[in-house]
């Protein structure tokens, strides 16, 4: 049977493999494990979208390994975990120490967690982080960021997420005003940014 269109499958079940359109690159396998019944599909293992290999761990949805981002807004196209490495981007080419972060991607919302220790430095330039997994968006509502934990002598410390000029953190006081790399000598800091892509 090469095509399916007026034949009905009301129910599959059991340890069979069907196959529809053949060899065709759209084929559909359905393999063992898939119950189908009325409007319903039941999956005992996974799925894998754009041609990626389904994951033998778990049960779950597989992405591709490059997004093929939807135009449909209400579409989930992809989902990523990962791990990043906060930068100096202030252009003291200062070395972060015990520098890393995570991230999860979903859709085109990244959630990227960070620690990281300024180096001792007397350095009058505007404190920039870099490394972002994913390029921010532009515009000032894509973003959302905190410190969760510091030895920075202010409590109110705070961290932007910038589309502008540099695409990573920008380190502030709460007031608004600018922390210098000088100000975060010796000092670390963790946090989490929410931003769009």
């Amino acid at each position: 049977m090469s095509k399916l269109e007026t034949n009905t499958i009301d129910t599959i079940s059991g340890s069979t493999t069907l196959t529809l359109g053949g060899t065709n690159a759209n084929a559909i396998t359905i393999p063992a494990g898939v119950t189908l019944s009325g409007n319903s599909l039941a999956l005992a293992g996974n799925i894998g979208l754009g041609g990626a290999t389904p994951t033998t761990s778990g049960t779950g949805i597989t992405f591709p390994a490059t997004a093929s981002a939807s135009t449909d807004a209400n579409t989930l196209d992809d989902y990523e975990e990962g791990t990043w490495t906060p930068v100096d981007i202030s252009g003291a080419s200062l070395a972060f120490t015990s520098n890393e972060g995570t991230y999860t991607k979903i859709g085109r919302i990244v959630i990227a967690n960070f620690i990281f220790r300024y180096p001792s430095n007397a350095d009058a330039t505007a404190a920039y982080v870099g490394g972002l997994p994913f390029t921010v968006a532009s515009g000032n509502d894509n973003f959302q960021g905190n410190i969760s934990t510091t030895d920075y002598a202010s409590s109110d410390i705070v961290i932007w997420t910038t589309w502008t000029p540099s695409n990573g953190l920008r380190i502030r006081n709460y007031n608004d005003s600018g922390l210098s790399n000088a100000n975060l000598s010796g000092k670390y800091i963790g946090g989490q940014t929410i931003y769009r892509i």
